[in-house]
């Protein structure tokens, strides 16, 4: 389980990724214009975690994910004054990604990789 705007940081998803979580329910409190925002970070993390969510945000969007990021169900109860619920068949696999086995290193693989790219060209233009 995770709140609101947990989702929002890789730390939290990756924290529960590497404890074997097939599904995460997420309680939160959106504001209206960031419910769609906020709805698509939490999906994000449940696709670099390899989990579904499940997410309730109260002046926002109901959202159920799988693990490969697909919208099974979604719903605003922004402005609603009644209930409102959502129903669908959530597929609860233990997927392994790369972010789910590596963390944080492919990012910063990537950040060494493009300065030495660029230390490289550099390097070319002085000898040019």
């Amino acid at each position: 389980m995770a709140i609101c705007k947990d989702l929002d940081f890789t730390a939290t998803a990756f924290d529960h990724a590497r404890l074997g979580a097939v599904l995460m329910l997420v309680p939160a409190w959106d504001f209206d214009v960031d419910a769609w925002l906020h709805a698509r970070m939490a999906m994000m993390r449940g696709v670099e975690g390899g989990f579904a969510i499940a997410r309730s945000a109260r002046d926002g969007l109901l959202t159920l994910s799988d693990d490969r990021g697909r919208i099974l169900a979604e719903a605003s109860v922004v402005g609603v004054d009644g209930v409102v619920g959502i129903v669908a068949e959530l597929p609860l696999r233990a997927t392994r990604t790369a972010y789910r086995i590596w963390g944080d290193a492919f990012g910063a693989a990537s950040l060494l990789l493009a300065l030495a790219l660029a230390m490289r060209a550099a390097r070319t233009r002085r000898i040019d």
